[in-house]
């Protein structure tokens, strides 16, 4: 959702920086709670990275920031379903070969209009032995407080929608056609499903496999809603056979964990090409 709304008064938190060996500010935590598949060190085993491979690299999804962003603020004791993201700009893809680890850091500041100010960077060590970490700045975003809770209601006749329908694809062949432009999914980070394309928009359902638990929003999802808008994306790209990285995104609210079977809409007037960019 990308709608403006005049925020509310924020909580009353204090100024937060993180480094990996230290504590965050609630109560010793760190920079993610306890659990959470974004702590500690992370290498190309991680499943979200050695399911999702890009040019043969190892690759986080761009829409796998929102989890990210979520677990910080959990592990800082804001409720994530009471908070909006909005202007996460990733400055470059966070990549993995079979030597390299990174630990996320993230660190925030609370600004005046009162949301926080994330920087999410990440300890990373190269495949040389000995090497010494470098800190690498990977995305940006600011975290809003919110009570105006997102709200989906409208009625929606999914079975006639199947049956007006004018064109169905499987999951398994939008993968396909990714894979043709060098990003393979497999594991954890591939869902079963149908897209389902009408005259004004697509419907998209999605049905994630089993994976990590500890997620508050499942990147496999996420990452599934943009795999099925394939036709959009070839369309807006003219025939161009390239892949597009995500590199912003305007906003994003979650009212429950995004975890389990859903279903995504994408209207075609949403969706065009500016040079270079797909928006």
């Amino acid at each position: 959702m990308n709608d403006r709304r005049s925020p509310k008064k924020p909580p009353t938190l204090n100024r937060v920086g993180v480094t990996p060996g230290r504590t965050g500010a609630s109560a010793g935590m760190g920079p993610f709670p306890p659990g959470s598949p974004w702590a500690g060190q992370i290498s190309r085993s991680h499943p979200v990275f050695s399911n999702h491979i890009a040019y043969e690299q190892s690759l986080l999804p761009g829409l796998a920031y929102i989890d990210i962003v979520y677990q910080w603020c959990a592990a800082k004791g804001l409720d994530p379903y009471t908070v909006e993201i909005r202007n996460l700009s990733i400055y470059r893809p966070m990549t993995l070969d079979q030597a390299s680890t990174l630990e996320l850091v993230p660190s925030a500041e609370l600004s005046r209009n009162g949301a926080w100010q994330l920087t999410i960077e990440a300890e990373v060590t190269g495949p040389a032995p000995g090497t010494s970490p470098s800190l690498v700045k990977f995305a940006t975003v600011e975290v809003w407080p919110s009570t105006d809770m997102p709200a989906f209601k409208e009625t929606v006749p999914l079975t006639e929608l199947r049956g007006v329908a004018t064109s169905k694809l499987d999951f398994e062949n939008a993968y396909a056609r990714w894979r043709k432009l060098g990003l393979q999914h497999s594991g954890v980070m591939k869902s079963s499903g149908w897209i389902h394309s009408l005259e004004n928009e697509v419907w998209i359902e999605i049905i994630p496999p089993l994976s990590e638990p500890s997620y508050i929003v499942n990147p496999v999802i996420v990452d599934a809603s943009i795999v099925g808008a394939v036709d959009l994306i070839e369309a807006a790209a003219d025939g161009e056979q390239r892949l597009f990285l995500p590199l912003h995104f305007g906003s994003f609210r979650a009212s429950t964990p995004l975890v389990g079977e859903c279903h995504a809409r994408i209207r075609r007037s949403e969706l065009e090409r500016k040079g270079e960019l797909i928006v």
